[in-house]
């Protein structure tokens, strides 16, 4: 909460979402903890932790990974088991 209070500027809730075991094939195997959250905005983002925020589609992001754009092993894990089976 404090990453997300610190980096975006806001103090919306969040709830737990998932907690998933990530094994890591160039990194040590570890435990993801998901949150999530819903913001309208605006968000406030310090401007030496973030450089920029984008908002994408899943249908979007499917199609950025479906072209190998690079995306974190993490995240690109997390995507593949929640979101990718309900446009897949």
């Amino acid at each position: 909460m404090r990453e997300y209070k610190e980096e975006l500027g806001t103090d919306s809730g969040i709830e737990f979402f998932s907690k998933d075991f990530f094994k890591g094939a160039l990194g040590p195997d570890k435990f993801l903890y998901t949150f999530r959250s819903v913001f309208e905005g605006p968000f406030k983002p310090d401007k030496n932790a973030v450089e920029e925020i984008h908002f994408f589609s899943i249908e979007k992001i499917y199609e950025m990974v479906q072209n190998n754009e690079k995306i974190h092993p993490e995240l690109l894990f997390l995507l593949r088991k929640h979101f990718f089976s309900t446009i897949i």
